[in-house]
């Protein structure tokens, strides 16, 4: 769940900033190429306002919340759960309480990890942009189009679309899971039955 965690907040950063599929040919890539330091601070400069530092738990709080609960109702709804905890106060209640937590563990791991992030990030965009470039992308997120931009690209899992999108491919998943699971526990028990093998059941 953490691993997913991670990776639906990093699509959903993804999805709000301008990191474009492709960098020019001419510019260095991976982690170890050096970059120009003017590039570099450029970049830390253009994620400081596409990521403001005051608003960055905030805003990974309501992706996590969001992704959250996408992914358990649309597993729920694959392994045909969902109506069964429709009618069921007690269960919801667990649900509820089951989404809080994972919540503040993703978000402990996220804060933890947030800094590294933020690096990363500043050094793609100094890879993939001039400076003159960085700097005109900063200028458009200092305009009210640009700051509304920042702010609502936060609340992209919120969207009833991309609500419905996240809750399909997690119905699909846990419904594919399902069925591998049993698959895999039926051939592993065969496995050690022919090589006389003691199993836990």
């Amino acid at each position: 769940m953490m691993k997913r965690a991670l990776l639906a907040l990093v699509l959903a950063l993804s999805a709000a900033t301008p990191v474009y599929a492709q960098a020019p040919a001419s510019l260095p890539h991976g982690p170890a190429a050096s970059i120009d330091p003017a590039r570099l601070a450029a970049g830390r400069a253009l994620i400081a306002v596409v990521m403001p530092a005051e608003q960055r738990d905030k805003m990974m709080d309501g992706m996590l919340t969001a992704m959250l609960g996408n992914v358990v109702m649309g597993a729920l709804r694959g392994n045909g759960g969902e109506a069964a905890l429709e009618k069921s106060p007690s269960a919801q209640h667990v649900f509820t309480d089951f989404i809080a937590h994972e919540r503040e563990l993703a978000l402990s791991d996220v804060r933890a990890a947030m800094p590294d992030l933020v690096e990363a990030y500043a050094r793609a965009y100094a890879r993939m942009f001039s400076v003159d470039e960085m700097n005109q992308i900063r200028a458009f997120y200092q305009t009210p189009a640009g700051i509304k931009f920042a702010v609502r690209g936060a609340t992209l899992l919120r969207d009833p679309d991309v609500a419905a999108w996240q809750q399909a491919v997690a119905a699909k998943e846990g419904a594919r899971e399902q069925g591998e699971m049993q698959k895999f526990t039926a051939d592993l028990k065969a496995a050690f039955e022919k090589d006389g093998v003691k199993h836990v059941s």
